[in-house]
């Protein structure tokens, strides 16, 4: 009986939340070990996440002060109730319904959307501000012992590789390393601000090892989106900077962060990544790609100039291939050898669901086609994200899963027009830039919104970036 009392006192003081983001690198490690040497299908990791959860909507409903509770609660009902009609439409119609994978994939696509409403409710509780660094703080401690467990298994020769063949790579104790290297990317952000508002003198320089031991870790996995990921948010970081000292100069801005420190060391980390880079596995990796791309350009030049030559057709030949154009629009649109090794032939998935979708009932349409639509032999997602949510949840249920998104989108042009200036802020930005890259990975790599142990972090700085924004009673962001 004491322990579950204090249980609810965590949940009600909200600490319980903050241990959540700390457990993940275990929970990650944890997974990776019981699939590896146990051969589980239902891992430590996704059994406590989906307990927690069941939690996570206990707080929804009964345990939050949070002045967004009425709204949150009333969206989470239709959102709830909207897969579930698909769930059930599929149940009775789909081709091929194995009710574990649809449990399964139904289950961690709908934890992105309720982790993310109750860290929103979180955030926007009485307390707020005075948790608001904390969590902040909780996502760079956690990427700590992410980068500090990559590195120990890179001195040591424990880790697992990234690639079973033929690429360079390692992943630690961790088992996806797709989900490993989103991870690290979208927190990476996070790790930078972190170190920017602690480092307000030469002597607190060292908050900056962080930034240094993630980014390291994340080029060393391997894979091409963490290694752009790194670069592109360590050439922004002077940029922004420089933005915000040239702000705080016009007098539009005051700001407590020693920017030309800051600025003086992003820029020789920039100059540090550069160095590196070609001696990462991440580049080999990516030099790679970039000629199987050249390779794949010159074959396809070749072969339509030998087409051109030997093309001498008739009118009606030429009729009967335009109408052949036209009715495999899509397929011809990707079809195509540069994209299919650019998207590591996740065009090939697509074209397969999208003509499931089109030959699929209204229902299904408007409701979606469930894990990996309506498939015949084996069931395989495209593997990027917004096109396997829109094609498993269809229009209604993938607007329904777009709302964080489109609610951020809103509430930030409405904010920009009444607090201008205030709202281009480093505390704002860095977040937002977590988000830019969570969406381009879900977007193109996918393992982002429907992967617990990714859509964690990004529904926690989702809800910190929202919190920060949404108007405040003194018309001031808290920041």
């Amino acid at each position: 009986m004491n322990k579950q009392l204090d249980l609810l006192n965590k949940l009600k003081n909200n600490d319980l939340f903050l241990i959540f983001i700390i457990l993940q690198p275990i929970l990650d490690v944890l997974t990776a070990l019981s699939i590896y040497y146990f051969q589980a299908s239902i891992t430590i990791g996704l059994l406590v996440r989906m307990a927690f959860m069941l939690i996570s909507i206990v707080y929804i409903f009964f345990l939050n002060n949070s002045k967004y509770k009425k709204i949150i609660t009333s969206y989470l009902i239709v959102f709830l109730t909207i897969v579930g009609v698909g769930f059930l439409t599929n149940y009775f119609i789909k081709p091929n319904f194995s009710l574990f994978s649809e449990l399964q994939y139904t289950t961690k696509s709908v934890y992105f959307v309720i982790m993310f409403l109750s860290y929103l409710l979180v955030l926007t509780s009485l307390n707020y501000s005075s948790k608001m660094d904390k969590y902040q703080s909780f996502i760079v401690y956690s990427m700590v012992i992410v980068g500090v467990v990559l590195l120990f298994t890179l001195l040591t020769g424990t880790g697992f590789d990234t690639y079973k063949y033929n690429k360079a790579g390692n992943k630690g104790w961790f088992y996806s390393g797709n989900e490993l290297s989103a991870i690290l990317s979208i927190c990476f952000p996070m790790v930078v601000l972190f170190a920017v508002k602690k480092s307000t003198s030469l002597k607190k320089a060292y908050f900056w090892i962080p930034v240094l031991v993630v980014g390291f870790a994340a080029i060393m996995v391997g894979t091409k989106v963490g290694h752009l990921a790194i670069i592109l948010v360590c050439a922004l970081t002077p940029i922004l900077l420089g933005l915000e000292l040239l702000a705080i100069k016009l007098g539009k801005l005051s700001s407590s962060i020693n920017i030309k420190l800051n600025l003086i060391i992003s820029i020789v980390i920039v100059a540090a990544v550069a160095l590196i880079t070609p001696i990462t596995p991440a580049f080999t990796n990516t030099s790679g790609h970039y000629s199987s791309v050249a390779e794949e350009i010159a074959e396809e030049s070749s072969e339509t100039e030998v087409e051109e030559e030997e093309g001498s057709g008739t009118e009606d030949k030429v009729e009967e291939l335009e109408k052949e154009e036209k009715e495999n629009f899509t397929a011809k649109l990707l079809d195509n050898k540069v994209l299919s090794v650019l998207l590591s032939s996740r065009d090939k998935y697509f074209i397969k669901l999208n003509n499931d979708f089109i030959e699929a009932p209204a229902q299904q349409k408007m409701f979606g086609m469930g894990y990996a639509g309506n498939w015949e032999k084996a069931p395989k997602l495209i593997e990027m994200d917004f096109f396997d949510l829109f094609y498993s949840f269809g229009i209604i249920g993938f607007t329904a899963f777009m709302l964080p998104f489109i609610s951020i989108l809103l509430v930030a042009v409405k904010q920009l027009l009444s607090l201008k200036l205030q709202l281009i802020r480093l505390n704002v930005l860095f977040p937002l830039m977590s988000i830019v890259l969570a969406v381009g990975i879900a977007f193109l790599a996918g393992h982002v919104l429907y992967a617990p142990a990714v859509s964690i972090y990004v529904s926690v700085i989702l809800a910190i970036i929202l919190a920060q924004i949404m108007p405040k009673s003194n018309n001031q962001l808290e920041i």
